[in-house]
């Protein structure tokens, strides 16, 4: 399919298409567009499958569903939000964009410094094992048994582990900046970070 081609038909043609069609078959073809331009970087898709993934579904909470654009130090990012869990990069990956007006500060977010950073690994494997073999039990959110990181000085956090996959997915490094200086069940983000494509993610904990 020539999708660039089929793109310049619709928009050419908006007069006499209903608008209701119009608007449909535009985001279909816009999305085949991001995904074109997407495998064309080499980008995996599933990095844009969990990108889509961390829009929330809430429609009453609109501007969520759609992407938060923001210009940071001169990059133009642009961070899909639930409010549980953010990926950020310089991708438009073709999911739509919320007003201005409506756009939340993500930078504030993002330009957040813990007390004591540190590195803690995530083992995949076992992470994708737990999400496999996970039931319901007493301590569980949604049905969702946490996934434990345990790190330095007995510290440890609780993490949805569904949503630190996509953050894995979506970032491609199993690194994880967490706060050493939290004890117990921490309480505060923990972020993943590939600087050398530009692309983040941010997953709030589970509290305890």
């Amino acid at each position: 399919m020539n999708t660039t081609k089929l793109y310049q038909i619709i928009t050419e043609n908006k007069d006499g298409i209903e608008a209701g069609v119009y608007d449909v078959l535009l985001g279909i073809v816009k999305e085949e567009l991001a995904k074109e331009c997407e495998k064309a970087a080499g980008r995996k898709a599933n990095v844009r499958k969990a990108a889509e993934r961390m829009l929330s579904k809430d429609i009453t909470r609109e501007y969520l569903t759609k992407t938060q654009v923001r210009t940071i130090n001169g990059v133009k990012y642009y961070a899909q939000i639930d409010g549980f869990r953010m990926s950020w990069s310089p991708i438009d990956f073709g999911f739509g964009t919320c007003e201005e007006n409506e756009s939340i500060n993500f930078e504030r977010i993002i330009e957040y410094r813990y007390k004591e950073p540190g590195i803690v690994k995530v083992n995949k494997a076992d992470l994708m094992n737990h999400i496999k073999t996970m039931k319901y039990s007493d301590y569980a959110c949604h049905g969702i048994v946490p996934y434990t990181i345990k790190f330095g000085n007995g510290c440890e956090i609780d993490l949805n582990p569904k949503y630190l996959k996509d953050a894995l997915d979506f970032t491609e490094t199993d690194e994880l900046t967490v706060d050493f200086g939290v004890k117990g069940a921490g309480a505060y983000p923990v972020m993943l970070h590939n600087e050398k494509e530009d692309r983040h993610a941010l997953v709030l904990p589970i509290r305890r």
